[in-house]
């Protein structure tokens, strides 16, 4: 930085001295040949504020720097953007072919409905028509249990009775005989006997007189039918009244002969043959008579007490048709009929309800998925920015290792690695000026934004940020800047220009001109900002220094001061 305007027009001033003025007063030593002037320019020291300033090379970048990849594969069907289209956060960039994604978002939202309806079911509670049947249910278990429990029906009991009465009936029937079927016997052992007496006594007078009276009856109808008979069967009369007529005599003339025969057996003597059949008929009937008494052989008897026993326990059955098991299954039947009576009242329990709840949870979160994996197919800008390039374009496979854009923020920093030793100087906050080569003559104002923490072990430096005050000063990412900090200031410092120092024997010099001469002053310098220095100690203000030339002066010499 170059001196205040208004203090240079009167260092010029002081520094347009003739230089044959000055030459005039260059002396020489004795016996030396005099030593010609060095044509110099010069200007006197000054007091003002100084800054101390260090400058340093670095890069423009952006704020942000977004490659926009895809968080899944597939063909991109849309593309929106080209390079240099500025974009705003969440404008569509591209879309992928989400057909799939969209059907499993269907797929999500149709399990989710099915979800929130059992919910919705369970909350609702039991339904009547299922409670009425399991109370119908119950009722028939019950009643089922009580006519069990209550024994056998009166019909089965009474045909069961009857049954037993009937075989205990035959029982005894076999072990005494029935009196009807006793006397029976008895009435056809009589007759037989009687029969066998009748033949050994032979016929009575009565009994012979009978059947000689119808011997007689049988001839008299004899001779009626044949009279009768020979009345019809003449030439004149009928063929069929004939043989009618002719029928009945044969049958009166068969009666005599019967008639007549019934009479010679009764008259006639027995023979030995009928005494024996009428002596077999008696001693049948004497062993029909004991039969009849005595009916039943042992196993009839036996077999009769079996189907006493089988008829006994058929009527206990009757009464009690039931065994214990019968009834244990039927009270178990009536006790499953309560629960599931309670569980129609109550079909679904607490942790039901949790359980569908978290179903439904689960099937949210399922089509939330479903949508944001469908959401993923649309790409959109996660940052307001510019394209800087595209890699893609419509038809190409998009996947999550390739990127379809890349976007910058046109917004920039000046980034530049500052040395450890100057760090403790610089304060996030705090001005600083910006220049770069592609914007020549341009001053850009910003200020510190960033100090990193840490220093670069490989470069012992940190990186300092510089946010230009105004975005669009022309500055863009990639570009070289350099980047000018203030380390301090000093007021009232004696200045001079930075190039009026030289090093002689180490030490930094300026040569101050008086009469003519120009010696050399071991100076001690303190701030700098690249164009004035400031002066510690080794020359006083007002002070008259070479600010060109000095580098041909050795020493104290003359010199010629010109503009």
């Amino acid at each position: 930085m170059g001196y205040p305007s208004s203090r240079l027009a009167r260092v010029l001033g002081l520094a347009l001295v003739t230089p044959a003025l000055l030459a005039a007063c260059a002396t020489n030593p004795a016996g030396q040949p005099p030593v010609a002037p060095v044509a110099v320019k010069a200007t006197p020291v000054i007091r003002a504020t100084i800054n101390g300033t260090i400058t340093y090379s670095g890069n423009v970048i952006s704020h942000n720097q977004v490659n926009v990849l895809p968080k899944i594969a597939g063909q991109i069907i849309a593309l929106n953007v080209d390079v240099g289209k500025s974009v705003k956060q969440g404008d569509v960039i591209a879309e992928i072919d989400h057909a799939t994604l969209d059907a499993q978002v269907a797929q999500a939202q149709a399990a989710l409905a099915e979800a929130k309806a059992k919910l919705a079911t369970i909350q609702a509670g039991p339904r009547p028509e299922t409670v009425a049947q399991a109370q119908a249910n119950l009722e028939a278990a019950q009643a089922k249990l009580n006519f069990m429990q209550s024994g056998g029906r009166v019909e089965n009991v009474t045909t069961a009775q009857a049954n037993l009465d009937a075989a205990i009936a035959k029982l005894k029937s076999l072990q005494a005989g029935r009196s009807d079927a006793v006397a029976q016997a008895q009435a056809n052992l009589q007759a037989a006997q009687a029969r066998l007496q009748q033949l050994k006594d032979g016929p009575t007078k009565e009994q012979i007189r009978q059947a000689e009276l119808a011997v007689e009856q049988a001839k008299d109808a004899a001779n009626a039918a044949n009279a009768q008979k020979d009345a019809a069967c003449n030439p004149m009369g009928s063929s069929a009244i004939c043989q009618a007529a002719q029928a009945a005599a044969f049958s009166a003339d068969t009666g005599v002969n019967q008639a007549q025969a019934a009479l010679n057996t009764l008259t006639a003597p027995p023979t030995k043959d009928q005494l024996d059949q009428a002596q077999a008929a008696v001693d049948a009937a004497e062993a029909a008579l004991q039969m009849a008494q005595h009916p039943g052989s042992t196993n009839d008897i036996a077999a009769a007490q079996s189907q006493v026993v089988a008829s006994q326990a058929q009527l206990d059955l009757a009464k009690a048709p039931y065994s214990a098991a019968d009834l244990a299954s039927a009270k178990a039947a009536v006790d499953v009929a309560q629960q599931q009576l309670k569980l129609a009242q109550a079909p679904y329990t607490k942790q039901d309800e949790a359980a569908a709840n978290a179903a439904v949870q689960q099937a949210q979160a399922a089509l939330e998925m479903a949508q944001v994996s469908r959401d993923q197919a649309i790409i959109k800008a996660p940052i307001d920015g510019v394209v800087a390039q595209r890699f893609l374009t419509v038809g190409n496979m998009a996947s999550p290792q390739n990127p379809i854009v890349s976007l910058i923020d046109p917004n920039v920093d000046v980034a530049v690695n500052v040395d450890e030793n100057h760090i403790t100087s610089l304060h996030v906050g705090e001005p600083a000026t910006v220049s770069a080569d592609a914007l020549p003559g341009a001053i850009i104002t910003g200020t510190i934004s960033v100090i990193s923490p840490a220093i670069d072990p490989q470069t012992r430096t940190f990186q300092v940020k510089v946010t230009p005050k105004d975005q669009d000063s022309g500055l863009r990412d990639g570009m070289l800047a350099q980047v000018t900090f203030v380390t301090a200031s000093h007021e009232n410092a004696m200045v001079i220009p930075a190039n009026a120092i030289v090093q002689r024997n180490g030490q930094p010099t300026v040569y101050v001109v008086a009469n003519g001469m120009a010696t050399p002053h071991a100076v001690q310098t303190g701030l700098t900002d690249g164009t004035n220095t400031e002066i510690v100690s080794g020359v006083k203000a007002g002070d008259l220094i070479v600010v060109s030339g000095q580098d041909q002066l050795n020493g104290s010499q003359p010199v010629t001061v010109s503009k």
